[in-house]
């Protein structure tokens, strides 16, 4: 009799810490589905606030704008020889905070990459630093489109930039003849 009691304690000892190790596996398993979504929001929140700070200033489409460009600094030092290499592009649009270039340089981006871009906006001429942040190849076309954000932009080149961005604005929605007054 002492033998079933004690082996029924037993067995009871055994269920509770199964029923235990059980409701803890399963506490885990919902932890680690819970962190898993904080982190796909966390991604979600940062991609859209990215998306967000890279359009908060306004862009002005200026294709076939020239510009020339010296590389200045990579991260990757497997690049380094092309230090100091001059190119010449095209700017498809610009703000105050950087612009689109169109070159044939095809470089990664996984590491840092500044460069100085000297262009002329309404004749006013601009040299500025900026890194690559943003690469687009296209299949069909046989240039790269690079998104530059300029770096420690001198705030009399923003004002400057800024100033002339709104004359070629003001001047693109002018009207070309004036209007009669009546």
């Amino acid at each position: 009799m002492v033998f079933t009691i004690a082996g029924l304690i037993i067995l009871m000892i055994v269920v509770c810490l199964v029923n235990g190790i059980i409701h803890f596996i399963d506490l885990k398993k919902q932890l680690g589905i819970k962190e898993l979504e904080k982190k796909e929001i966390k991604k979600l929140l940062e991609e859209a606030n990215s998306k967000l700070n890279r359009r908060e200033a306004f862009r002005l489409g200026i294709p076939d704008e020239g510009c020339a460009f010296e590389f200045l600094h990579f991260g990757d030092e497997a690049l380094a020889r092309l230090t100091h290499r001059k190119g010449i592009g095209k700017i498809q649009d610009i703000s105050v905070k950087g612009l689109k270039l169109i070159c044939d340089y095809d470089l990664p981006l996984k590491k840092p990459v500044l460069i100085q871009v000297e262009f002329e906006l309404n004749k006013e001429p601009f040299v500025l630093q900026a890194h690559l942040i943003r690469k687009e190849a296209h299949i069909s076309q046989p240039f790269i489109t690079y998104g530059l954000v300029f770096d420690e932009m001198s705030s009399s080149d923003q004002e400057r930039l800024m100033y002339c961005i709104n004359q070629r604005v003001l001047k693109t929605a002018a009207p070309t003849t004036p209007t009669p007054v009546v």
